[in-house]
């Protein structure tokens, strides 16, 4: 055998082994890139849920918050109406 086939042969066998690295390579980073993906995804939901924990606590915080305002303003505001009425009173016996 002259050394021009052998030496096509050895560089047939190097592409096929190239070939086959590339291959091994391609399936390793396409897994990669899905592990990568679904720890994202698994962070991303983590993430979602505990804004809504967070954001549905705050805004349950702040409704009961303003319920109590008003409230304590209608109760002042009746308070006050009583006082007026009285001073009213007041005025009129004193008149």
């Amino acid at each position: 055998m002259d050394d021009s086939k052998l030496l096509e042969q050895i560089a047939e066998m190097l592409d096929a082994q190239n070939r086959k690295v590339d291959e091994m390579l391609k399936a390793q980073h396409q897994q990669t890139l899905e592990q990568v993906a679904e720890m994202i995804e698994a962070q991303t939901l983590k993430l979602e849920m505990k804004i809504e924990h967070d954001v549905t606590d705050r805004l349950d915080a702040l409704a009961d918050g303003y319920k109590l305002n008003h409230e304590k303003q209608w109760e002042l505001e009746h308070k006050l109406k009583a006082l007026e009425e009285r001073v009213s009173r007041l005025e009129i016996k004193a008149g």
